[in-house]
């Protein structure tokens, strides 16, 4: 299992990867604005990230995101 995390809080980003590395993940992490960048070529089974409410990079994120994947299922 390949876990993206993405926060823009180290101590957040640790907290997140330990306990998943702890019981076998392969984890990712990255601040919001490394994200993009990296989705072009990481593809995760899980993305885990904090979604401020009044942060519109979060919205864009996430259409990137799924962009991504729509990209990798395409035979």
């Amino acid at each position: 299992m390949h876990v993206f995390v993405v926060d823009d809080e180290p101590p957040s980003l640790e907290l997140v990867s330990k306990p998943l590395e702890y019981h076998g993940a392969l984890v990712t992490t990255c601040r919001t604005l490394q994200a993009p960048r990296l989705m072009s070529h990481v593809m995760p089974n899980v993305v885990v990230m904090e979604v401020p409410t009044a942060d519109d990079r979060a919205d864009a994120l996430v259409r990137r995101i799924r962009a991504a994947a729509a990209q990798h299922r395409k035979p």
